[in-house]
């Protein structure tokens, strides 16, 4: 008999609980993962842009230390607005939102994630390369 209330108590406690053999559920799309996801490789690509776009036009004689100093500072000033969009995201999980109106705002938070990533190292070898032409 206590066999078969432990069996009993097991099965109605694996109905309940999340356990490690619980499978997700496939249907909702866990944007919060999926943006943490964009800015890690957008971080990454405008890094490795930084490195082999930019930082070759600042190369000069005598200052080789300053275009490694002025990357750092570069890859620091993006990080705050890709955090920015990492904790909305994460408080828009947690929010009553419906499907469609997370999808819309992943779609715009994504574009602007990439456009940043891609854009602003595009956009300083651009000006530098003005700059050292005109000078």
């Amino acid at each position: 008999m206590a066999r078969a209330e432990r069996t009993r108590r097991h099965q109605r406690d694996m109905q309940h609980s999340t356990h490690r053999y619980h499978k997700p559920d496939y249907h909702t799309p866990d944007y919060h993962k999926r943006i943490s996801d964009h800015i890690a490789a957008a971080l990454v690509i405008y890094t490795l842009l930084l490195i082999f776009v930019v930082t070759p036009s600042f190369e000069g004689k005598g200052a080789a230390i300053w275009p490694y100093f002025l990357l750092i500072v570069l890859v620091a000033v993006v990080i705050l607005p890709f955090r920015a969009i990492d904790n909305r995201w994460q408080a828009l999980a947690n929010s009553e939102l419906s499907d469609s109106g997370l999808a819309m705002r992943f779609t715009a938070d994504r574009i602007k994630l990439w456009i940043i990533a891609i854009g602003i190292p595009f956009g300083l070898a651009a000006i530098c390369r003005l700059l050292t032409a005109t000078f």
